[in-house]
């Protein structure tokens, strides 16, 4: 070859490379540029303390719907699914969402919160909590996720009936 030449890629290179890229962004790929998600017990919970985006209410009764945890604002019917705050645990014996050791919500109390709205592909989080997120986030009118924002202390919990 002299300067200035080029080769092209053969069909058979370009197809390899293509598989591999394919195959890096399903077990690694980039992650979805939002908020780190993974799972405790059928929660949501963030990973880091990040940047949040604003804006968005998370207010309604503790639900548990077909395997996911919501908030379902009675009144107006309206329905969130949270990513709860890094730190937050779920105890499997109460059936309630740990904040702190003194701050916990069980099913039928009010959370109201504050937070920013994110699409499931927007998280970065691996594919079996994405696969969990898709069906839980379709409860809600805009299929959005609730990534809260601030920490628990800003939480205000109604208990229940």
């Amino acid at each position: 070859m002299q300067a200035g030449d080029y080769r092209a890629l053969s069909l058979g290179s370009l197809s390899a490379i293509l598989v591999a890229l394919a195959v890096w962004a399903i077990v690694w790929g980039p992650g979805g540029g939002g908020p780190a998600v993974m799972l405790d017990g059928p929660l949501f919970v963030a990973t880091d303390d990040g940047e949040r985006r604003d804006g968005v209410a998370a207010t309604g009764v503790v639900a548990f719907v077909n395997g996911c945890i919501l908030l379902v604002e009675p009144n107006a019917g309206e329905v969130s699914l949270v990513v709860w705050h890094r730190g937050t645990t779920w105890d499997n014996s109460s059936q309630e969402i740990v904040f702190t050791p003194d701050r916990r919500a069980g099913f039928g109390d009010e959370v109201r919160a504050g937070g920013g709205a994110y699409s499931v592909g927007e998280l970065d989080a691996s594919g079996d909590v994405k696969a969990l997120l898709e069906p839980c986030s379709s409860f809600t009118d805009s299929g959005k996720v609730t990534v809260l924002s601030g920490t628990p202390d800003d939480l205000v919990i109604q208990p229940g009936a």
